[in-house]
């Protein structure tokens, strides 16, 4: 990993100790991604760089066809 792959990691770990400190109850599920087709598919349609808030109305063409299976 980069130097800065690395501090991305290290800023998104330290949210997610932040958020798991607060006083509410979290419960935390890993899901692979054979687990959750449609929404890696999802995830792909935005730029990784991206911070860009998206929201669609309808479901997307692209994963049209995931949905439905």
């Amino acid at each position: 990993m980069s130097s800065n792959s690395r501090k991305v990691g290290s800023s998104i770990l330290s949210s997610i100790f932040e958020l798991l400190s607060r006083p509410w109850e979290v419960h935390v599920a890993f899901v692979r991604r054979e687990g959750n087709v449609v929404a890696d598919a999802i995830s792909r349609l935005v730029l990784p760089d991206s911070l860009e808030y998206r929201r669609w109305l309808e479901v997307p063409l692209a994963v049209q066809d995931l949905v439905l299976a």
